[in-house]
C-alpha cells in the first residue's frame, strides 16, 4: 500500500513539474479569432443606434475592430521633418540591437550629410504628406546630442528609471520571436497540447490583417505579401503591447495620429552614450488599416531628401515579392529600412513559409452599403462584413468597385422590394433604392473585362430569419426571392480562378419552389386525385399496380418543363412525354415497373427533381433524381405508389438515396 501511495505521489510531482515547465518555456497561447468574428466586432461598433450619422459610424468602425488582435513594432521607418493635417510630427524608433547597430553603422555619413546607420532607423521626424525639397543635413549623432542636452531628455530618463515593471519596447525582440515561431511551426515542433488549445498565433495574425493589407497594397501599388510579412516581423505576430488594441501600431511609428499617442519606454542608441532607455510617444491608430496606410504612404512618398528611396518596392518597378523586399534596403534603396543584413531573407522566408504570395494575386474589391436609418456605411473590402448580423435592419442599396488589375471591372444587379431585379450597373454606381424604405432581397455580381476570366467573385448575404446563406459566385443569385425577407449584411471576395470558396456553398439562394402536381391511374380504381410536394399518389398494402401517370407544374413562374417516361410490362421503356401528358397505359391491365423524371430550361437550373416508388415486395425504394431510374427492371415487380418533390438546386435529398433502382 505504501508503494502504491509513493507511485501516486511521484506521478503528481511529475505532472506538476511538466506543467510548470510548459508554462515557463512555451510562448503565450493566444486563442485565435477568425476574420469573420473580427468582422462581427466591427459591425457591432459601426452600427450603434438607429439615428447615428453614417459619418459617426465610419469613424468608430475600425477602432473596436481589432479588440481581439495584437501586433508589435519593427525597425523604425526613417522619419522626415514635415507637417501634416492628418497627424502630428512623429519620430521613428532607432535600431534596437547591438548586433545589428554597430559603431560603424552609426558613423556612415552619406553625401547628403545624413548618418547612414539606417536612415529609417534614426530618430528623425516624419510627416505623412508634405515633403521638403531640401536634403536633410542633420546627422543622427547631432540629433542624439540635442536630445541628450535637452531638459526633456533629463525628465524622460529620470522617468525611465521607474520602468522596471513595464515592458520595454524592443523591435529586435519582436523580430526574434517572429522568426523563432516561424521555424518552430515550419519544423512542426509545436507540441500537441499547444495545437489543441489554440490556432497558431501566426494564423490568427494573417487572417486578421490580410484583408486590410490587400486593400492598402492595391490602393498604393505595393505587394500585400511584403506588407504582411513586414508587419509580422516588426510586431512579433502582433503580440506586442504597442501593436495590440487599442494602440494598433504595427511598425513602431513615433509621434501622434490625430492627436492620439501612447507613451512607453524604448531603448535608444547613440555613438557617445551607447544604449539608454527613454520614454517615447508612439502613434495610436484606430485600427490596423490606418497603421498599414501610414506605412504604405512612407513607401510611396519616400524620405524628405530622397522621395523615391523605396521605389524598388512598388509594383511598377518590382516583378515579384522578392525584388520588392530587396527594394527596402541597399543597394536598391539609398537608405536602408533596416541595417539587419538578413532582413530581406527574413521577409522572403515568412512569405514562402506561410504562402503569403497568394495575396499578391488578389484584386481589391470594395463595397459600401446603404443601411436603414444609418445611411451609407464605411467602405469594406475583401470579405469583411458590410451591414449588421445583430442589428436586424435592412440593406437598401449597394456600390461595388474592384481595383488592382487593369482591364478588370465589376457589375451587379439587386432584387428590390416591390420592384424586382434592377438593371445591371458597374464600378461604383448605386444599385437599389434610397429614401423609399425598400429592402434589398437578393443580388447578382459578375466580373467584367479581359481579366475577368482569371478570377472568381464570391459573395454571400445574411438574410433575416435565415442567417448567413452559402457562398455563390460569378453572376449567380445570392439571397431570397418571393419570401419578403431583407438582406442584413453582405460579404464579397475576389479570388484567383479555381480557388476554393471562402466557405460553404450550400443554400446560397433561397427561392420558392414551383408546384409539381401528379396523378396516377391505379388498378381497378382509375385516376387518383392530383397531389403535390412529395405526397403519395397510389396505394400501399393493397397489392394494386400503377398503370399510368401524369405530371405537370401548376404555375409558369419558371420557364422549362417536366419530362418523364415509364417502363411498362411487356412494352419496356416508352418515349419521353411532358407537362401533363399520359405515360403508361390504361385499359390494358399492364403494370408500371419503373420511371424516369427530369427538368428542362430554367426549372433545371434552379431545382433538382427527386422521386421514389413503392415497389412490389420491396416497399419504398430510395430517392432518385434528375432523369435517373426509380423502381425495378427485369424483376416483374409492379409500382404501387410514387412520391415526387422539387428541391432547390444542390439541396439535400428528401431522404435516403440508396437502392432507388433494382435491376
Amino acid at each position: 500500500m505504501k508503494r502504491k501511495n509513493n507511485k501516486f505521489f511521484n506521478m503528481i510531482v511529475f505532472l506538476t513539474t511538466n506543467v510548470l515547465l510548459f508554462t515557463t518555456l512555451q510562448p503565450t497561447i493566444i486563442f485565435a479569432t477568425e476574420s469573420s468574428i473580427m468582422s462581427s466586432t466591427i459591425e457591432s461598433s459601426e452600427i450603434e443606434t438607429d439615428t447615428t450619422d453614417s459619418s459617426e459610424l465610419n469613424s468608430s468602425t475600425m477602432e473596436s475592430n481589432e479588440s481581439e488582435t495584437t501586433i508589435i513594432t519593427s525597425d523604425e521607418l526613417e522619419e522626415d521633418n514635415e507637417k501634416s493635417n492628418e497627424s502630428e510630427t512623429i519620430t521613428v524608433d532607432p535600431s534596437e540591437n547591438e548586433s545589428r547597430t554597430t559603431e560603424s553603422d552609426a558613423t556612415d555619413i552619406t553625401e547628403s550629410g545624413v548618418t547612414e546607420s539606417s536612415a529609417t532607423e534614426s530618430s528623425v521626424t516624419e510627416s505623412s504628406t508634405t515633403e521638403s525639397a531640401e536634403p536633410e543635413t542633420t546627422t543622427t549623432d547631432e540629433i542624439q546630442k540635442d536630445i541628450m542636452d535637452s531638459s526633456e531628455f533629463e525628465s524622460n530618463t529620470s522617468d525611465a528609471e521607474n520602468y522596471s515593471d513595464e515592458k520595454i519596447f524592443s523591435v529586435e525582440e519582436n523580430r526574434e520571436y517572429t522568426i523563432e515561431l516561424m521555424e518552430r511551426e515550419s519544423n512542426q515542433q509545436m507540441n500537441t497540447f499547444s495545437r489543441m488549445m489554440s490556432l497558431p498565433v501566426s494564423t490568427t495574425f494573417i487572417n486578421n490583417i490580410a484583408p486590410y493589407a490587400v486593400e492598402v497594397a492595391n490602393k498604393y501599388g505595393l505587394f500585400p505579401s511584403v506588407m504582411i510579412a513586414q508587419a509580422a516581423l516588426e510586431s512579433g505576430w502582433g503580440t506586442s503591447s504597442l501593436a495590440s488594441s487599442p494602440n494598433n501600431n504595427l511598425f513602431g511609428v513615433k509621434g501622434t495620429y490625430n492627436g492620439k499617442f501612447v507613451s512607453m519606454p524604448t531603448r535608444e542608441w547613440d555613438k557617445t552614450n551607447g544604449w539608454y532607455t527613454i520614454y517615447q510617444n508612439f502613434r495610436k491608430y484606430p485600427s490596423f488599416l490606418e497603421s498599414l496606410s501610414d506605412y504604405a504612404k512612407k513607401l510611396k512618398n519616400g524620405l524628405t531628401y530622397q522621395t523615391d528611396n523605396y521605389s524598388g518596392t512598388w509594383r511598377a518597378n518590382a516583378t515579384n515579392y522578392k525584388t520588392a523586399a530587396a527594394g527596402l534596403v541597399k543597394p536598391v534603396a539609398k537608405y536602408s529600412y533596416a541595417t539587419d543584413p538578413t532582413y530581406v531573407k527574413k521577409l522572403t522566408d515568412l512569405i514562402e513559409t506561410y504562402d503569403l504570395a497568394k495575396y499578391d494575386r488578389y484584386p481589391n474589391v470594395t463595397y459600401e452599403t446603404h443601411f436603414q436609418t444609418s445611411g451609407w456605411l464605411k467602405s469594406k473590402s475583401n470579405g469583411i462584413t458590410s451591414g449588421s448580423t445583430s442589428n436586424k435592419k435592412r440593406l437598401e442599396a449597394i456600390k461595388i468597385n474592384v481595383a488592382g488589375f487593369e482591364n478588370l471591372g465589376i457589375k451587379y444587379s439587386s432584387h428590390v422590394q416591390n420592384e424586382g431585379w434592377t438593371n445591371w450597373v458597374s464600378n461604383g454606381v448605386t444599385s437599389g433604392s434610397m429614401g423609399k424604405y425598400q429592402r434589398l432581397e437578393a443580388i447578382k455580381i459578375q466580373l467584367t473585362g479581359t481579366q475577368a476570366s482569371a478570377f472568381d467573385v464570391y459573395y454571400r448575404v445574411n438574410v433575416d430569419g435565415d442567417g448567413w446563406l452559402g457562398w455563390t459566385k460569378n453572376g449567380n443569385i445570392s439571397g431570397t426571392v418571393d419570401f419578403r425577407k431583407k438582406i442584413n449584411a453582405i460579404q464579397i471576395s475576389v479570388l484567383p480562378k479555381g480557388s476554393s470558396a471562402p466557405g460553404s456553398t450550400a443554400n446560397a439562394y433561397k427561392l420558392k419552389p414551383a408546384t409539381i402536381n401528379y396523378s396516377t391511374h391505379v388498378q381497378s380504381t382509375g385516376w387518383q386525385k392530383k397531389v403535390s410536394s412529395g405526397n403519395t399518389s397510389g396505394t400501399t398494402g393493397k397489392e394494386k399496380r400503377l398503370e399510368a401517370i401524369k405530371i405537370s407544374k401548376s404555375d409558369s413562374k419558371y420557364s422549362g418543363s417536366i419530362q418523364y417516361k415509364s417502363h411498362v410490362e411487356y412494352n419496356g421503356w416508352q418515349g419521353w412525354t411532358e407537362n401533363g401528358d399520359l405515360s403508361g397505359t390504361t385499359g390494358k391491365s399492364r403494370r408500371l415497373e419503373a420511371i424516369q423524371i427530369r427538368l428542362t430550361g430554367e426549372l433545371s437550373e434552379k431545382f433538382d427533381i427527386y422521386y421514389r416508388v413503392h415497389s412490389q415486395s420491396y416497399g419504398w425504394l430510395g430517392w432518385a433524381k434528375n432523369g435517373n431510374s426509380a423502381g425495378s427492371q427485369g424483376k416483374s415487380k409492379r409500382m404501387e405508389a410514387i412520391q415526387i418533390k422539387l428541391v432547390q438546386k444542390g439541396g439535400k435529398a428528401p431522404g435516403s438515396t440508396a437502392n432507388s433502382f433494382i435491376k
